[in-house]
């Protein structure tokens, strides 16, 4: 059968600034190398497509030594929060 097993996007932005965004992998298939070639595929497009643009993330805490693996620079932590509106 075919299941997505995973997905990573990216959003064309102004000024020359392409924002990463949602990456997962399905969790009985995590721990494989997935995730960072789902990455390693979204860095080569941008690096062929897009050069001189900027690109920007938001990342959790378990995707920042890749990223930092990647040269990117770190900006000010944030933190997730949400409420239920009643």
């Amino acid at each position: 059968t075919n299941e997505a097993i995973g997905h990573i996007f990216m959003s064309i932005e102004p000024s020359q600034k392409i924002k990463f965004l949602d990456a997962w992998v399905e969790k009985t298939h995590r721990r494989k190398g997935i995730y960072r070639a789902l990455w390693e595929t979204r860095w080569e497009y941008v690096s062929e497509n897009y050069k001189g643009w900027t690109v920007y993330a938001w990342c959790k805490e378990t995707s920042l030594p890749l990223l930092i693996e990647k040269g990117f620079d770190t900006g000010e932590s944030v933190t997730y929060v949400e409420k239920k509106v009643e």
